[in-house]
């Protein structure tokens, strides 16, 4: 047996990121379609810390099926014994070995990739990424050794400009969201990861798709629209990569929310979704079955009082034992915490400050230790996560100008 390794990747890009309008801080809104409700509960102050709740058995902190992570918290066979870090920064990545008792990253290495890399994403064995890179429309692709390091295999012209990316291990696949372009669309893989050129499928979805992110059993896709206030709901062929509209083909988040970044629970029949300009993030109801959402209930990222005028949300992620989620505050400057219900509802459980304009992030498999990208200050942050949640700020180290993006590959033991 090789013992697990992970590595950690950060991704910057001048991804055609919108430039955000400030939103009202939308209720919740009604949908049709889902066949199951959620009854949301939540503190009168965001600040004060919550109980935990049910101890799920986590696939991904990311909500990424086709990625496991181990559920043990600190303990058990599968904790990682080595992280390494990749952060991208425009046009070069540098490479970090992490010191898993202190969380401390020292840089070891600089990738020169050229115009302006953007999201990242891994295969299920933590031996390939793909990055895309916006500037010139292409992704590459890596082999990665057990020690961390990236060896390129290909780069392919997608004709997209990338801003999101997923995999599925099936076929096997990637799917994209090009934001300006209003486009999403789903790519073959070579044996050796080199990306297929040509879509299997290409449909014009209009209105700033943000991400484009698979269920769980990966027979539907959905894709928050920033733009127009709505998640599009998609079938999608793990065998031929074929993606097509379901029915119904659209669900209604509350106006001005503007959905941005998707994942899945790990335990309960819903979905978590990021609002940018609404300050918030969504609980939606999921019917694995017909592939809908519904039944949305929505719950502030701020303190309570908080003006979000200039505060932008974006990612999101959970703790690899399902029972906390985190999503980051841009001009707040820090992760709102909530502990997980066991119907997937989620109750605020405090604030902690961190980089600044803190974008996108990460947590280890071992659950230990969650890494945040200040897309203002160039820095990354590690914070220790404590068994309530909450989150200690450790310390940070330079990132390039402006970090974006971070992705974590849990490399197979041998």
């Amino acid at each position: 047996m090789r013992r697990r390794a992970l590595t950690f990747v950060l991704a910057c890009a001048t991804c055609g990121d919108e430039a955000s309008d400030s939103g009202d801080s939308g209720g919740a809104s009604s949908s049709s379609g889902a066949s199951s409700t959620i009854s949301t509960t939540s503190t009168p102050d965001p600040d004060t810390s919550a109980s935990t709740s049910s101890s799920a058995t986590a696939a991904s902190s990311t909500g990424d099926p086709d990625t496991t992570a181990d559920s043990s918290g600190t303990t058990g066979p599968e904790l990682p014994t080595a992280l390494a870090l990749f952060v991208s920064s425009g046009t070069t990545v540098m490479r970090f070995a992490v010191d898993l008792d202190t969380g401390a990253a020292t840089a070891v290495e600089t990738l020169e990739l050229g115009a302006d890399v953007g999201p990242m994403v891994q295969d299920e064995a933590g031996t390939r990424l793909w990055v895309a890179r916006y500037g010139d429309r292409r992704v590459l692709g890596y082999a990665i050794a057990p020690d961390g390091t990236p060896s390129p295999i290909a780069e392919t012209d997608v004709g997209l400009a990338i801003v999101y990316l997923s995999r599925s291990e099936a076929g096997p696949h990637l799917l994209a969201a090009d934001f300006n372009g209003g486009e999403i669309a789903s790519f073959g893989l070579q044996p050796d990861g080199a990306v297929i050129p040509g879509a299997i499928s290409s449909l014009d979805v209009a209105m700033q798709p943000h991400a484009i992110v698979l269920a769980p059993d990966r027979r539907f896709a959905f894709v928050p629209h920033l733009g127009g206030d709505q998640i599009r709901q998609f079938t999608f062929d793990a065998t031929s990569g074929v993606l097509a509209p379901n029915d119904p083909l659209q669900v209604d988040a509350a106006p001005g929310d503007g959905p941005r970044h998707m994942i899945f629970s790990a335990d309960a029949p819903v979905a978590w979704v990021s609002n940018e300009n609404g300050d918030s993030v969504t609980t939606w109801a999921y019917d694995a079955e017909a592939g809908w959402l519904g039944a949305p209930q929505t719950i502030s990222t701020l303190p309570a009082g908080v003006d979000g005028g200039d505060n932008y949300v974006a990612d999101l992620h959970f703790t690899p034992d399902g029972r906390f989620v985190y999503v980051s505050n841009r001009g707040h400057d820090t992760l709102a915490i909530f502990a997980v219900q066991p119907d997937g509802s989620l109750v605020a459980a405090g604030h902690a400050p961190t980089e600044a304009y803190v974008r996108d992030f990460a947590i280890e498999p071992g659950g230990r230790f969650l890494f945040a990208a200040g897309q203002n200050s160039g820095t990354l942050a590690t914070h220790r996560i404590g068994a309530d949640g909450q989150l200690q700020h450790l310390g940070a180290v330079a990132a390039g100008p402006s970090p974006v993006w971070v992705e974590i590959i849990a490399i197979a033991p041998q």
